[in-house]
């Protein structure tokens, strides 16, 4: 698994395509189930995670409604956790998050 990724909402358009773009970019050496539990689990292991940086997280939202709401919290929660950096910008990174 990688140390820093990005995750760029303009990227997942639903759920399905949530979870395969996840597994691209932080490069899952299995499959981890579509669902937030798999996926903290996953993540909440692992010691080489050091940050996430999302962008057009504004897209995330609207395209997985709710849904997108529980992820980002999953996300805070790792970041309590595992004192991972969790950077989130609306647009592109250059614009005020």
């Amino acid at each position: 698994m990688r140390k820093s990724v990005l995750i760029n909402g303009k990227k997942i358009l639903d759920k399905i395509s949530l979870y395969t773009y996840l597994h691209e970019q932080f490069n899952f050496a299995y499959p981890i189930g579509n669902n937030l539990d798999g996926l903290w689990d996953v993540l909440s292991h692992n010691q080489s995670l050091k940050r996430i940086t999302i962008i057009h997280s504004s897209v995330l939202k609207n395209n997985l409604n709710e849904y997108a709401i529980s992820f980002l919290e999953l996300l805070s929660s790792l970041q309590e956790k595992r004192n991972i950096e969790l950077i989130i910008y609306e647009g592109k990174r250059n614009e005020t998050n």
